[in-house]
């Protein structure tokens, strides 16, 4: 039995709207409008509200993870249009980024991995 792909079992591309966060600071999302409120208090660092739904949690969490990349440097504002991207994106600022003496090391996506390397850190 073969399988056909038709245009309505083919999800669209995402909708990229831009959500200002703070006043004066924007970024580029595909999180539905209904939940940019939930996006904006999580950036903001606001409590979650217990009434939410799942895609709201999930827009919360997001706009709390992109807290504290920027808090961290691993995000920046953009100056030219107030856009936060990820520092290493081009046209970000380098001078807002990581120290320039620290050497850069290869970030590995397995969450394990860099748990048990910060673990095994202080014994090295």
């Amino acid at each position: 039995m073969s399988h056909t792909i038709s245009a309505s079992n083919v999800s669209p591309q995402p909708n990229f709207t831009v959500v200002e966060l703070t006043p004066g600071v924007y970024v580029r999302t595909s999180i539905p409008a209904a939940n940019h409120a939930a996006l904006r208090a999580g950036f903001a660092g606001y409590t979650v509200n217990p009434r939410w739904t799942v895609t709201k949690l999930r827009a919360w969490k997001k706009g709390r993870q992109w807290r504290d990349a920027l808090a961290r440097q691993e995000m920046v504002v953009r100056p030219s249009d107030s856009m936060l991207v990820f520092a290493t994106q081009p046209g970000a600022d380098p001078s807002q980024s990581s120290d320039p003496d620290k050497p850069v090391q290869p970030s590995s996506g397995n969450w394990f991995t860099r748990k048990r390397m910060a673990i095994a850190a202080p014994f090295a």
